[in-house]
């Protein structure tokens, strides 16, 4: 299942989406096929779940992710 999507607001197709579960997956087609925008395989993150997408106004390429996570209350990982 996927916990949280995150439309992007400012293109001109209206295709761009975000996804997330485990991972974080981007669309750029309207859904037809996803991508993995970064990996974040590393020991740390794997127990991680996305909770929350949200993508910046005014810069498509800025995505902050609220993670639900195995680690101590109030950790900040970037």
């Amino acid at each position: 299942p996927y916990y949280s999507i995150a439309m992007v607001k400012n293109t001109n197709t209206g295709n761009v989406a975000y996804a997330g579960n485990a991972r974080l997956y981007k669309t750029i087609n309207g859904g037809t096929s996803w991508t993995r925008p970064f990996e974040a395989d590393v020991k740390e993150h794997q127990s991680s779940t996305v909770t929350s997408i949200e993508v910046h106004a005014n810069d498509d390429s800025l995505i902050m992710l609220g993670t639900s996570a195995n680690n101590a209350p109030g950790s900040l990982y970037w």
